[in-house]
């Protein structure tokens, strides 16, 4: 895995505005184990990484499907890692593809656990909505997840800041777009 990529994202994830991250928190090598057997995988050493250290969350509409232990009904978390896949399997989808989050379009990005990248750990693709029976269009989005979860946080505190400069304006810029 490459270290620098996430090592800069938990560095990214860390320093967010705590108005704009949500992690559940840490689990245990016991529950990621756990994880694993239910879904009869091997996560890659990064994705390990990540669920050790937040469950699952990210920062602004980064929502990276985990583990966490329930501490309270109201917090907004997404679907458990481990449930959601295995529905969609029950829909047809490969037990070499793990979803890990939501494009927002129904499709997903997931990780093709049997197509590692140039680092070894497995790429990460877009997954689309209804399937895919050939592999061959499935779109790469990053080679491992280390650099997708780096890419998407830096992404989503670019376009946090962008938003909060222009909302500090007095209202100008909402006023001028508005109408």
């Amino acid at each position: 895995m490459p270290q620098a990529d996430l090592d800069e994202a938990f560095r990214l994830i860390d320093a967010a505005p705590e108005t704009q991250k949500h992690v559940a928190g840490p689990v245990s090598d016991a529950m990621i184990a756990d994880a694993e057997s239910l879904l009869a995988v091997t996560f890659p050493a990064s994705f390990q990484a990540f669920l050790r250290r937040y469950g699952c969350g990210g920062v602004g509409p980064v929502d990276i499907y985990g583990l966490y232990h329930p501490v309270d009904a109201t917090y907004p978390m997404p679907p458990p890692l481990i449930s959601y896949n295995l529905d969609e399997r029950a829909e047809g989808m490969p037990l070499d593809i793990l979803l890990i989050e939501s494009c927002g379009t129904g499709d997903h990005y997931a990780l093709e656990l049997t197509s590692p990248g140039f680092s070894g750990e497995p790429r990460v693709v877009v997954w689309p909505f209804g399937g895919c029976e050939d592999r061959d269009w499935l779109e790469p989005v990053a080679d491992d997840f280390s650099e997708f979860l780096r890419a998407r946080v830096s992404k989503a505190l670019q376009v946090i800041e962008e938003f909060s400069g222009k909302y500090k304006t007095s209202g100008k810029w909402y006023a001028s777009r508005a109408g």
